[in-house]
């Protein structure tokens, strides 16, 4: 008896061959995205890839029934949305020199702190031990130097907790000697706090406090992603056209021109 396979069976078979050959693409995010499609374009010689963020070659240059007005609208967005910032950590690197870090060897321990330093912007205090053994030094003078961050932007960068960032950010302060004091007595009750609430500096020490970034860090939290979207819908003159969003994905570009002259 012979098996037969079915014509069906075997369009699936080829399908299926075919989408697995597809399925990176298909799952690569955008970061990833030109790296995954590195390996086609090595195996052809007439394909590229080019990012929303490169100059377009002219040969290759696409056509399109969008106004220039449209394009360069989109082109901003997608440049506003992918700009970069400065890092806590680039920002913290930078502030290591003196007079705060005079020699080497406090420069040396202000880098390990500054590797200890949570994305909140607290100190992981475990790391007081762990980078006294690194460098073969004793936990005090590792504290000495993490206790100089007071002074580094952002305030309140390299605190160990709540009270003690409050208590960073409120050394920058100039105050008179008795509202530094209560808001000094608020941030170390601050368990207590209503209780100091008769005290005639206590509403003007708390509104103070309230000032306080906490946690130290938070204008370097990673702010919530940007929907990019995958396609642009436009009505231009009662016609809907829709472009895919080519200015932020890459491009694959086939050179015509090399394959012409190839088959000459």
């Amino acid at each position: 008896m012979k098996l037969r396979v079915s014509g069906t069976q075997t369009t699936k078979q080829k399908f299926s061959s075919t989408l697995r050959g597809w399925l990176p693409i298909l799952q690569a995010n955008l970061d990833s995205l030109v790296e995954t499609l590195e390996p086609f374009v090595q195996e052809n010689p007439f394909i590229s890839v080019k990012s929303g963020s490169e100059t377009p070659d002219k040969r290759f240059e696409k056509k399109s029934f969008f106004s220039e007005a449209a394009k360069t609208s989109v082109s901003d967005t997608i440049e506003a949305l992918t700009l970069d910032k400065k890092s806590l950590f680039q920002t913290l690197f930078e502030q290591v020199n003196p007079p705060l870090f005079p020699t080497e060897k406090s420069q040396r321990i202000a880098y390990e702190i500054i590797e200890n330093i949570n994305s909140e912007g607290y100190f992981e205090v475990q790391g007081l031990v762990e980078i006294a053994k690194k460098l073969a030094i004793s936990v005090d003078e590792v504290e000495k130097i993490r206790q100089r961050f007071a002074y580094l932007d952002p305030l309140g960068i390299g605190a160990l907790d709540l009270k003690e960032t409050f208590l960073f950010q409120l050394q920058d302060l100039s105050l008179e000697n008795d509202l530094y004091s209560m808001v000094e007595k608020l941030i170390i009750n601050f368990e207590n706090i209503e209780s100091f609430s008769k005290e005639s500096l206590f509403h003007e020490a708390l509104s103070i406090i309230k000032r306080f970034h906490n946690p130290p860090a938070i204008d370097f939290l990673e702010d919530e992603k940007e929907v990019i979207p995958d396609i642009f819908i436009y009505d231009l003159a009662g016609a809907i056209k829709v472009r895919i969003n080519d200015a932020y994905y890459p491009e694959v570009i086939i050179d015509t021109e090399g394959l012409d002259e190839n088959h000459k």
